[in-house]
């Protein structure tokens, strides 16, 4: 923003001062020398007619001058205040488009602001969601290999009982077997009274041919 220098105008009431003179001049700058002359003059003074002409003369001329003088000063603080007040309105022609062009951006910035904080929002809320389903589906996976291991643990130890129930029934018979005991022992007990029947018809079954034989 330009701040060029410049004179900073008369206050309000030094300009009224500086007007109030100049009528004041003007009112006696229209005064004729005959009615500055009849000023009263003190008993007893004696004055020469050409001097108080002169001196007349020399009080209006000196008036003229500054009466010319403040009219220039006059007319210099109205130029004066007349570019003061151009330079303050252009100033602040110039800060309202600054406030104008601070305000638009302090809005976008805003906006930009309030977007990023609803997109921020929405990628939260979404990523809770996901978190929440899959820790709802590792719950399930859980449960399910839980279930799955406790399964697979009844299974083996279904098939270790069995296996020890095999082991078990195994070895009592062999027991059995070994001791003759229970069933296994009838099983033999007629094997030998098979054996020995057999034995007996081979027996009269050799005779009974060599009988035959000799006839």
């Amino acid at each position: 923003m330009s701040s060029a220098p410049i004179q900073i105008p008369a206050a309000a009431a030094e300009v009224e001062t500086y007007v109030d003179h100049a009528a004041e001049l003007e009112e006696i700058k229209g005064l004729s020398s005959f009615e500055v002359g009849q000023r009263p003059v003190p008993l007893g003074a004696t004055m020469p007619r050409t001097s108080v002409d002169t001196k007349n003369s020399w009080t209006k001329n000196e008036l003229i001058d500054q009466i010319e003088q403040l009219n220039k000063k006059l007319e210099q603080e109205k130029i004066n205040h007349k570019e003061s007040m151009k330079f303050l309105q252009n100033q602040r022609e110039e800060l309202q488009q600054e406030l104008n062009k601070l305000h638009l951006e302090t809005e976008k910035i805003l906006q930009e602001m309030q977007d990023q904080f609803y997109s921020l929002s929405r990628k939260t809320t979404q990523t809770i969601d996901i978190r929440m389903e899959t820790m709802r589906k590792f719950n399930e996976m859980k449960k399910v290999v839980l279930e799955d291991r406790k399964e697979q643990e009844k299974q083996r130890q279904l098939e270790a009982e069995a296996r020890a129930a095999t082991t078990l029934q195994t070895w009592w018979r062999s027991c059995m077997i070994r001791r003759r005991l229970g069933a296994y022992k009838k099983s033999k007990d007629k094997k030998v009274k098979k054996k020995k029947g057999n034995e007996e018809k081979g027996k009269k079954k050799a005779g009974d041919q060599k009988k035959g034989k000799k006839k």
